[in-house]
Order: structure tokens, then sequence, then C-alpha cells
């Protein structure tokens, strides 16, 4: 078959993972597909591209390392379906809205998407998409949209992949008459690699997009103020938003230079800078590279985007994911499994790490804010002092050759057999062509 990919704004996140990991196991069992992009002029954007030198100091969250095949404006999409002549489109989530705003309208006051799939249907081109969050998240209030795109029943099964548990969530809107069967993400491994730094070991990383919920703060005060023996340096890598505000990736900074840290933030410093504040770099709103180092702790660094996860992971031993786990998979998210995929040691919250791996589960359910951490009320400091011993005794594992050798021959074992991109694209084509 002609599988059209349709994902009209591209930005660095999971589900652009989830697009290049599927279209493996789509290609994988034989059949041709095109990831299909939208801008307003038609043109690819120049925030596509892999260069992210370019990128870390302005473009926050907004760029995509991984290129479309095909861009297209709004209007010419459904026309470029049928010149390709796809025999099915999938939406990578259902909530996804037009980069031009929810009411992109053609020829009727709706949504872009339910647009396209209305016409999809009428032509007889079968469509599909996948639920990658709990039914919650996708409540009318919150992704008002959703149960309009899954009322256009030309074309669509009723039944959908879902990348988080199903149990008990039967009848709740908007996925009252749909059938949602689950499964892990897709992942294909990444070649192995030859070179190993040699003190990787002693590394400590954090990867992800940075935003209060994922933690990164979190680690980065725990690295300053408590005792984790035989780590040289922590990590933090990965992609945030640039607003009006102070960015996060600045609140951290602001953070550990309040205790005591020696700052060096990457990039110009502003002329009209006091002496007293140029160690802020006269910016705190863009997001530049920066290390601290404090007396008798690990060197503590801020790297940016990167490209590549594995390879980024494979630079430290123990890889850490603190998101708040108010958002329940019951599988692994893309960012962990990365760090499997790159023989680390994980500390992971227990509803982000699948039942199969082996790794060190942390309670981490609500977020402890920037502004909290520093205060250590007692029940932050029960949850902090979860996260230090499980930390410890990663770093045990990690630090243990033979132990390690076990542990991370496991996790690739089950990484290979349970997230296979052919298996989990089998079944996606098997529900979207089943009723």
């Amino acid at each position: 078959m002609k599988i059209l990919l349709y994902e009209p704004s591209p930005i660095v996140r999971g589900m652009l993972t989830w697009l290049r990991h599927i279209r493996h196991g789509l290609e994988g069992l034989g059949h041709e597909c095109q990831l299909l992009a939208v801008t307003k002029s038609g043109s690819p954007s120049s925030r596509w591209t892999t260069d992210v030198s370019v990128l870390n100091k302005s473009s926050g969250l907004n760029w995509s390392p991984l290129v479309p095949d095909v861009a297209v404006t709004p209007a010419e999409a459904f026309d470029h379906v049928l010149r390709w002549g796809a025999d099915l489109v999938i939406i990578p989530e259902p909530r996804s809205l037009h980069p031009d705003g929810v009411a992109w309208k053609a020829d009727a006051a709706v949504p872009f998407y339910a647009w396209l799939l209305d016409r999809l249907g009428r032509h007889g081109i079968p469509w599909t998409t996948v639920v990658h969050g709990q039914v919650k998240d996708y409540a009318t209030r919150r992704t008002p949209y959703t149960e309009l795109l899954l009322r256009q029943t030309e074309g669509f099964s009723g039944r959908l992949l879902a990348h988080f548990p199903v149990n008990g969530t039967g009848n709740v809107a908007p996925f009252t008459d749909v059938e949602l069967v689950e499964s892990p993400l897709p992942y294909l491994p990444a070649p192995a690699s030859e070179a190993e730094a040699d003190d990787r070991w002693d590394r400590v990383g954090i990867t992800g997009r940075l935003q209060p919920n994922k933690g990164q703060h979190l680690l980065a005060w725990v690295a300053a103020c408590r005792d984790l023996p035989g780590i040289t340096r922590v990590d933090l890598a990965g992609s945030t938003s640039i607003g009006t505000g102070p960015n996060y990736t600045y609140l951290i900074y602001e953070m550990l230079h309040g205790l005591g840290g020696t700052c060096s933030r990457h990039g110009t410093v502003k002329d009209d800078v006091p002496p007293e504040r140029r160690w802020t770099g006269g910016d705190v709103t863009s997001a530049p590279p920066w290390e601290v180092k404090l007396e008798g702790r690990p060197e503590i660094r801020f790297t940016g985007s990167y490209e590549d996860g594995v390879e980024t992971c494979r630079a430290f031993g123990v890889h850490v994911n603190l998101t708040a786990s108010g958002f329940t998979t019951a599988f692994t998210e893309y960012s962990t499994l990365e760090a499997l995929d790159a023989g680390c040691v994980v500390v992971a919250p227990d509803q982000l790490l699948g039942k199969s791996f082996r790794g060190a589960r942390v309670t981490y359910e609500n977020t402890i804010s920037v502004e909290r951490v520093a205060r250590q009320e007692p029940t932050d400091a029960q949850v902090v002092d979860g996260i230090v011993k499980k930390l410890t005794d990663a770093l045990t594992v990690a630090q243990n050759p033979a132990s390690r050798a076990v542990v991370t021959a496991h996790n690739a074992e089950v990484l290979r057999r349970e997230n296979s991109p052919t298996a989990v694209a089998a079944r996606l084509l098997d529900l979207t062509f089943s009723r």
C-alpha cells in the first residue's frame, strides 16, 4: 500500500519520534510511506533541519529534526492525497490541530482535520489515528475537536491503537463508540556503537523536552545538594520553549547560582549588563548551553538541543526520567527507550517504565516546582529522598561491570521483542482494516 503520514506541523516531541519509528515498521512490512506537512507558503520550513547548532538559542521546541518528504499549503493537502494515490492516511494523534489555528476553513466552519477526514471518507480512502495519552486528556474541554474528528466514520474502522492501559476506559467521551487496543510504542534500536566513553559510568543525564513537569530542575538540585558517590557530571539535554518570560533552563541556572555555584552561560553578554548580573549574560529568555560548578559536587550542564537521542545517552551511564507521572502510560516513553537502547541504567517513575524492563523505579506523581524544591517541605523531602535512593541504587549497578552487563543485555532483548516497529505497525493496520 501507499501510506501517507500526515503531520501538518512537525516539531521536536514524542509524536515526531513515533512517526519515524512507525514508518520503519510500515516500510518493513513492504509498504511505501510519505510524510506530508503543511506550511502557509507550501514550501519547506527552514526549521526542518538536523543542524541543531543554529537552533539552540532561538527556536526552542519549534523545530523538527525529521524532515517531511512533501510540504503543501492547507488548501492543497487533500488534492495531494489524491495525486499521490494514498491507500491509507495516518494522523499521528487525534488532538493535533492545524498550525494556522483550529478553525482553518476550507468550505465549512469546521477544524481542518475534520474537513480533511470527511473528504477522505467520501472518496473511500481509509484513515486512522493513534491515542497517546490517557482518555481524560482528550476530554472535550481540553481537546474539543477530538470528538468531531472521530465522528468522521466514513473510512474509519472505529478501532484505534492506544499507547496506554485501556482497562476501565470504555464508554468515556470522546471515545464512547471507539474500541481502544493497547500497545507499546514502536521502537527501532539504533546501530551498535564501537566507541564508548571510558568515564560514562560516572555520569548521569536526563533527556527530552525541558519543562517543569519533566523534572530536570529536580535532578539538578539533587546533584547540587545531596551526596551521590562517584558522579563527575550531570547533563540536562533537550529543547525548551522560548517565550517572553524567564526560560526554564535559566530558572535552573539561577537556582544553582543561588546555591553558590560558579556559573558559565554561553552566548553574548550585553554591554549594558551591570557587573553583578553579568553571570546571566543579560538574557534570561533564550536557552544557550551553560555549566555550573559547586565545590565538592559534580559539574552540572545544560547542553541544549540534540538530534540523536541514543548518541546523546551514550555519553552517560545512568539516565533519569522524572516526568510527573500523572501522565501514565504503563509503557516506556521515548526518552527512556533511547536510554535503554544506549545501554544506560535507568531511573524512572514506575508508571513510565514497562513492566518487563529492569531499572530503578521511583514514585513521583506531582511536579515539585523550581520554587518549591529549594524549600524542601516535608512531603517534598520524602519524595526527594526516594529519588536519591533509587539514583544511588542505579549508580551501584552502572559502576559494577558484571551487574551492568546483565541488566543492559536483558533490557536490549525486551526492547527488541516488545517494541518491534513491524509488530506495532501490523497491529495498527489490522485495527484499521477490521471492524
